[in-house]
């Protein structure tokens, strides 16, 4: 899946930065929870470009449920690495456990990366949205920025607050400039 030729954003290059996330000294099963978000979190990444697509994440779970019971994971461990999953949309769904934050977080740190990284991403982001037009996407995308900016908080997890928020912000402020 994240070999796919239309991902240019939601590929192994992202799997890659969020294994490189440094978590300090994990516990061995939340190890074993972070691994298997991260690689079933955007199994499906599929994009319309004449409507908003909702279901990536939940589909994402079902194929992460069924690997997961064939490995034999514990019914426990395939349920809160689902329910991850479907947060993973980041409609803002109340959640106050800091590992399930910790990992929405993860998703979302490349907005609080290096300048130079942070444009790579939205120029490879934008290559994945290319059969979007221009206008319908630059107008999606200050939304997006702006919803992002407005919060109280971006990152909703202690660790990705500390050592991102600044940053996210300064670049997400910087991409607007380039919108207007």
């Amino acid at each position: 899946a994240y070999r796919e030729s239309t991902r240019h954003y939601h590929n192994l290059n992202h799997l890659t930065f969020l294994f490189d996330l440094d978590k300090g000294n994990p516990s061995t099963e939340f190890q074993l929870k972070r691994v298997m978000f991260f690689f079933f979190h955007d199994y499906f990444y599929h994009i319309n470009p004449s409507q908003p697509v909702t279901d990536n994440e939940s589909k994402s779970a079902e194929v992460a449920r069924y690997w997961m019971l064939r490995m034999g994971f514990q019914q426990s461990m395939i349920d809160w690495v689902c329910e991850v999953i479907c947060l993973s949309n980041h409609d803002g769904t109340p959640c106050t456990d800091q590992d399930k934050l910790f990992l929405l977080d993860s998703d979302l740190a490349i907005l609080g990366a290096e300048h130079d990284v942070y444009v790579k991403y939205f120029s490879n982001v934008r290559l994945e949205y290319q059969a979007v037009p221009m206008d319908i996407w630059e107008q999606k995308r200050k939304d997006f920025l702006n919803f992002m900016l407005g919060k109280t908080r971006i990152f909703r997890s202690d660790y990705f607050y500390q050592e991102r928020e600044q940053q996210a912000r300064k670049n997400m402020q910087n991409e607007l400039i380039v919108w207007s």
